[in-house]
């Protein structure tokens, strides 16, 4: 790798996402809350409040007036500070780079502070804008250049469980924290969307193989947005369909959205809140698809519904997957693959479809 001068330039930024190097974000908290990379913490230069200041004095007065002031900020106790909580940083990560924004004063200015510490850390050249460019040009890279193969299948097949048998696989749910359906949130929230589409690309990178094994997954996961020209490319290519028996089916249904998401509340909260979390989780879900239920589905499910949820009784939770799955799940999909039938290579069991694509 090419390190000149403590600057990383665009020419290595390969290395920071392939090799995990830890990042050293020195924007302000806004900025970083608002998108951020993977392995990167943000120790901040400035504070929102310094940041707004230095911003309207470099619109009103310009730049030598908006640096007097960002210095002035700074006495040498503060410098300290700054410097204290950067060590503490580069002490468990020694091999860390350093970004501001756009690669310019902030940076700079960290830089040699942290220089006079006694502490060498390279900055990026063009900070995180270029950085974010660069991500999103290897993403149109990799869709061009890779090849992806999806797996579909109805519903409660459990699909997400091949990806760990192959090498070649990415987890989308894992990446959003969703599992795809209007069921799918989690009681921990979704990444930012620019968090989630950094966190992708970084993990594509990392695959050495011409084929990309994912899940079929529509263009939304949960709040996320599939990025378009990574959509345009899974609904172009080939499809391996899973089957299961139907009966499998609803047991997995029912292990993930009610054995599965009790557990994840009670991961989080008391008894009490997990059990209300669980009965909104459950009427949201089916009041979010009233109307392509129609009246009379989304009425019978929900007279269901309330006994279930009350005696946690698995043959009604059975009966209400049931009829989720033969009235709504299962047409909506066939419907899909329907249209997809050009683009099936191969159909088959969970061992036959593992076998197929470790081939």
């Amino acid at each position: 790798m090419r390190v000149k001068h403590d600057y990383i330039s665009k020419n290595n930024f390969d290395i920071i996402f392939k090799n995990n190097i830890p990042l050293l974000d020195v924007r302000a908290p806004i900025e970083f809350v608002k998108g951020a990379l993977p392995n990167s913490i943000n120790i901040p230069l400035l504070n929102n409040k310094q940041r707004e200041q230095i911003g309207i004095c470099y619109k009103k007065y310009g730049k030598k007036k908006a640096m007097d002031l960002g210095y002035s900020i700074f006495d040498n106790q503060k410098i300290t500070h700054r410097q204290q909580s950067w060590d503490r940083f580069f002490q468990q990560h020694k091999n860390a780079y350093l970004y501001c924004a756009r690669g310019g004063q902030r940076s700079k200015i960290s830089q040699q502070w942290l220089t006079d510490y006694g502490i060498k850390m390279p900055r990026i050249e063009g900070g995180f804008k270029a950085l974010r460019q660069y991500l999103l040009q290897q993403l149109d890279d990799i869709c061009i250049n890779k090849e992806f193969v999806v797996i579909g299948g109805l519903t409660g097949v459990n699909k997400t469980t091949i990806l760990p048998e192959v090498n070649n696989s990415l987890d989308l749910e894992k990446l959003a924290n969703h599992k795809g359906s209007v069921f799918g949130n989690y009681a921990t929230a979704q990444p930012k969307q620019i968090n989630f589409e950094n966190s992708l690309i970084t993990n594509l990178m990392k695959i050495n193989h011409k084929k990309i094994i994912i899940e079929d997954e529509s263009a939304k996961i949960g709040k996320i947005n599939l990025p378009y020209v990574f959509w345009q490319k899974k609904q172009q290519s080939p499809l391996v369909i899973l089957k299961e028996d139907k009966n499998i089916r609803l047991n997995n249904l029912y292990q993930s959205y009610v054995t599965d998401k009790i557990k994840d509340f009670e991961n989080y909260f008391d008894k009490r809140t997990s059990q209300v979390k669980f009965k909104d989780f459950w009427h949201n879900g089916i009041d979010k698809i009233k109307d392509r239920l129609g009246g009379g589905l989304h009425q019978q499910i929900k007279s269901l519904l309330e006994p279930a949820l009350m005696n946690q009784d698995k043959k009604s939770f059975i009966q209400i997957i049931n009829l989720l799955t033969d009235k709504y799940y299962d047409p909506l999909y066939q419907h899909q693959l329907d249209n997809k039938k050009d683009k099936i290579i191969f159909t088959g069991n969970r061992q036959q479809v593992i076998y197929f694509l470790q081939k």
